[in-house]
């Protein structure tokens, strides 16, 4: 579930949304206060997990982000939405449920990812009541010999248990509250267990799953694990299509559908339509240094550091607005960009609709609309 569907409808945050997609539709160095504030509570992890790149590749430091400097950039930034999450695990942060409370009281709307194996029945009653909106929970495989080869570390069984504590406690408080996504990334060693995943989750908790295709990041020497598009692998993806209709899933049978229509192109096409990330939200880690999205797990390139300088001044600071400006003008200038597989047709669509509609709009963006077509 996007973290954009969450958000309430205040005139706060309707204008702060307004003016973040018309700085993505300019594409200028600077952009207005962005919508969303990715943040890493915890660079620490409990996990090996098979497919994640920082086990084999992150060389910064790890640790745990302090809370009075989370409250400072919570109220720097005043996000219409905040996502808890990064490259470690953030129920480890001994202040995370702390985080969700703060946030929650500034009229925010959170999102949190979690591999599960920390919560327990009370951690579970806390997160309930915490007002988190949306709780994001990786569950690679149906069986426990495969999800205990992928999430190294981990005790399917218990993990199992733990998701059952937050659907649990949702009805012990008659909460909607944190709506639950329960997200497997497919790739050439679960990919068999699809149509068991929504089984599984069906029967235990009653929670449409969601399926995303493996990332690559800039790393070849993973393809071996990525997907192939031949017949056994589109067999897998169309009998889960068919699963999940028979339980009238229709969010697991929408993300399942997209992964058959991409799956030929998402490890060989190459993308040239324009990216927003850099205009739309801010990545910081634990320690404050910002990145610009999810494939700069190692912060590869240098935007400054808000703890230190403050929001500001790395938003629309020379860093950043150099990073916008090359970006803007061509993924290729940028190394990492030039591999991205990630595309905002949503965007694309939007802003393609509003300079048909109005050509003179193209004067006011950076934008080279002929890589819209």
């Amino acid at each position: 579930m996007n973290p954009l569907r969450t958000i309430s409808f205040s005139p706060r945050n309707m204008f702060r949304l307004a003016g973040t997609v018309c700085s993505a539709f300019r594409s200028l160095p600077s952009a207005k206060y962005p919508a969303g504030l990715f943040l890493e509570p915890s660079a620490n992890c409990n996990l090996k997990c098979t497919t994640c790149v920082t086990v084999d590749y992150r060389t910064r430091n790890k640790g745990f982000m302090d809370f009075d400097k989370y409250k400072k950039v919570i109220d720097q930034v005043k996000p219409a939405y905040l996502v808890l999450g990064g490259y470690g695990e953030p129920t480890l942060n001994k202040r995370y449920l702390d985080m969700i409370r703060y946030a929650k009281k500034k009229r925010i709307s959170v999102k949190s990812v979690t591999n599960a194996t920390t919560l327990n029945e009370k951690m579970a009653e806390e997160i309930v009541s915490s007002g988190l909106d949306l709780l994001n929970i990786s569950l690679d495989g149906a069986t426990k010999e495969t999800f205990e080869k992928i999430r190294v570390g981990a005790n399917f069984d218990a993990v199992i248990r733990n998701i059952g504590f937050i659907v649990e406690a949702k009805k012990k408080f008659g909460r909607a509250k944190p709506a639950l996504n329960i997200d497997m990334t497919i790739f050439k060693d679960n990919v068999h267990e699809i149509p068991a995943l929504i089984r599984l989750c069906h029967d235990r908790f009653g929670v449409q799953p969601v399926f995303s295709l493996f990332m690559l990041y800039d790393k070849d020497d993973k393809r071996h694990l990525a997907l192939e598009d031949d017949e056994k692998t589109r067999g897998y993806l169309q009998e889960g299509v068919r699963e999940a209709e028979r339980y009238g899933y229709g969010s697991s049978r929408s993300s399942l559908t997209i992964n058959l229509e991409v799956l030929k192109m998402k490890y060989t096409k190459k993308v040239t339509s324009p990216c927003y990330l850099p205009w739309l939200g801010i990545n910081l880690t634990w320690d404050g240094r910002a990145f610009p999205c999810c494939y700069y797990y190692d912060c590869q390139v240098e935007l400054g550091n808000v703890f230190e300088e403050g929001f500001q001044q790395v938003w629309n600071g020379q860093k950043f607005q150099s990073f916008r400006k090359a970006l803007a003008k061509s993924r290729d200038s940028i190394k990492i960009c030039s591999v991205c597989t990630i595309e905002d047709e949503g965007l694309n669509q939007l802003f393609r609709n509003a300079v048909t509609v109005c050509p003179p709009l193209k004067k006011m963006s950076a934008i080279d609309f002929g890589k819209l077509n």
